[in-house]
C-alpha cells in the first residue's frame, strides 16, 4: 500500500533470444526455478521468497510448495504470479531464476517486538533468519517475507520502497526490492499491487474520491492493480485464498494501465500511437485491447495536450479476459496524467477519467464522448470479435468566423449583418 516514494524507472530487458527460450509451449513446462549457477537470462527479475516465523509461534500457515508454485510456475488454470508479470508486461519480464525458500524458519523476534517495527525492519529480520536459503543473492531482483503472524496494525504488509532499497541477503548488502505480507495477504491482487511498487510504481488516482484514504483519489482507480489491491475491479481465484481462514481475500487481477506498462517499457515499439491533436483536427485511432492483446496492432494512444512532457492523456482498450476478467465492462479507459505535486508522491501520476460520480464507474462505450484537457475523446466503435476498438479524438474546435461585415454604407449592411451594423467598424476577437 502505501510506500516511501524511490522513484525509478525499469529499463527495457526483453531480447528476441528471451522471446524464443520462453514462447507458450515452453512456460507451460516450467516447474520449480533452477539453482542459481549463471546469471539470469535477459528480462529475468529474480526474486528470494522467505518464509519466517515469529519466537515461539510454530504455525506454517501455508506449505512451502504451494509458495513455490504461486511464484514460480505457469498455471493455465490457475494463473500465478509468475504468469500474471509475464503476461501483464507483454512478455518483457519474468520470474525465472526466482528461489522459494524450502522451510519455515523461526526467527529471534516475537509478536510484540515486530509490531513496533518498521517494514524494511520486518523484511530484514526474515532475510537475517531465512536468507541462508538463497544461492543466488547477487542477481536477486527483490525478496519477500512470509510472516506466520499477522501483525495487527493497518499497513504492516506491503512494500518496503517504491523501487529498490539497500537490504542484506544471505551476506549481500545491495539494493533489493522489498514485500512483507502477512497472511491475510497472502493472495494475488495484494501481491501484484505490491510488487508493482517494487518494480518501481507508484498509486493510481482517481479524480472521484472512494474513501480509500484521506488523500483524495488515492487507491480510487479499480482498472490498475497499483489503484487498488481489493475491492475494485478484480475476480475471485479461489486457489490462491489468503489463508485467513474460509473468508479470507482470494481475489486476482486487475491488470496496469498504459501509464504504468509504458513507463515500466512493457509497450513494445511501434505500438503506441502518438496524436497532438491541433485546432478542428480529428484522428481515429484502432485500438486492440490490453486485456488480450493481437500480435500486432496498436495498445494505447497517447494524447498530448500541451508543452509539458508530463502531462497528457493515455487511451486504452480494456476487456473482461485474463486478469482482467473482473472488470465491470469492455470498452475504453482513459486517464488524464498530471506532474501536479502529491505529499508522498512522485510524478506524474495517473487519474481515471470517470464516466459519472462513481470511482468505479470508468469503461467508456460505444457512442459516448468526454472532453479533457481541452481534447474530446469519443468511442467510435467497439468489435468484440477483432478484438478491436476505434476511438476519434478531435482538437478544440476553431473559433466562429465573423457574422456579418462592414456593409456597403447606409444602413443596409451584407446579409448576416444586424441591424445597423454598417455603421461600425469591423468585429474584433480578441
Amino acid at each position: 500500500m502505501g510506500t516511501t516514494p524511490h522513484p525509478r524507472r525499469t529499463k527495457r530487458w526483453l531480447t528476441a533470444a528471451l522471446t524464443a527460450a520462453l514462447g507458450a509451449g515452453a512456460i507451460a513446462t516450467l516447474s520449480a526455478a533452477p539453482a542459481a549457477s549463471a546469471a539470469p537470462p535477459p528480462g529475468s527479475t529474480p526474486w528470494a521468497v522467505l518464509m519466517c516465523k515469529a519466537a515461539g509461534n510454530s504455525a506454517e500457515p501455508v506449505a512451502p510448495s504451494t509458495v513455490q508454485t504461486l511464484f514460480t510456475t505457469h498455471d493455465a488454470t490457475n494463473p500465478t504470479m509468475w504468469d500474471y508479470w509475464w503476461q501483464v508486461s507483454n512478455y518483457t519480464i519474468n520470474l525465472l531464476y526466482s528461489q522459494v525458500a524450502p522451510k519455515w524458519v523461526e526467527t529471534n523476534r516475537t509478536l510484540a517486538q515486530l509490531q513496533g517495527e518498521s517494514r524494511s525492519q520486518k523484511l530484514q529480520d526474515c532475510a537475517d533468519a531465512a536468507g541462508w536459503q538463497i544461492t543466488n543473492p547477487d542477481s536477486t531482483y527483490g525478496i519477500i517475507a512470509l510472516w506466520n503472524v499477522d501483525f495487527g496494525g493497518p499497513g504492516d504488509s506491503g512494500a518496503t520502497a517504491t523501487g529498490q532499497s539497500t537490504q542484506t541477503l544471505a551476506g549481500t548488502t545491495r539494493p533489493y526490492a522489498g514485500v512483507v505480507v502477512e497472511p491475510w495477504a497472502l493472495f494475488p491482487s495484494f501481491l501484484e499491487h505490491e510488487m508493482g511498487h517494487g518494480y518501481g510504481l507508484d498509486h493510481a488516482f482517481g479524480s472521484v474520491q472512494c474513501g480509500a484514504i484521506a488523500q483524495s483519489g488515492e487507491y480510487c482507480d479499480p482498472y490498475s492493480t497499483m489503484g487498488v489491491s481489493w475491492n475494485g475491479e478484480e475476480f475471485q481465484q479461489p486457489a490462491w485464498r489468503a489463508p485467513d481462514g474460509p473468508s479470507a481475500n482470494a481475489s486476482a487481477g486487475p491488470g496496469l494501465d498504459a501509464f504504468d506498462l509504458e513507463k515500466l517499457g512493457f509497450i513494445p515499439a511501434g505500438r503506441e500511437a502518438v496524436v497532438t491533436p491541433t485546432t478542428g483536427s480529428q484522428t481515429a485511432v484502432t485500438l486492440t485491447s490490453l486485456s488480450a492483446p493481437n500480435p500486432a496492432g496498436t495498445l494505447t494512444a497517447r494524447i498530448t495536450t500541451g508543452s509539458d512532457p508530463n502531462s497528457y492523456v493515455t487511451v486504452e482498450f480494456r476487456r473482461r479476459l485474463n486478469w482482467d476478467r473482473g472488470i465491470d465492462a469492455e470498452g475504453i479507459v482513459i486517464h488524464r496524467i498530471s506532474d501536479q505535486p502529491v505529499a508522498g508522491h512522485g510524478s506524474p501520476l495517473s487519474y481515471l477519467v470517470e464516466r459519472s460520480s462513481s470511482w468505479a464507474d470508468g469503461v467508456w462505450r460505444a457512442g459516448e464522448s468526454t472532453t479533457v484537457q481541452g481534447v474530446t475523446i469519443t468511442v467510435q466503435s467497439v468489435d468484440l470479435s477483432s478484438n478491436t476498438a476505434t476511438v476519434v479524438i478531435a482538437g478544440p474546435a476553431a473559433p466562429p468566423p465573423p457574422t456579418g461585415g462592414g456593409g456597403g454604407g447606409g444602413d443596409g449592411g451584407l446579409p448576416g449583418c444586424s441591424y445597423n451594423c454598417g455603421h461600425h467598424g469591423p468585429i474584433r476577437y480578441t
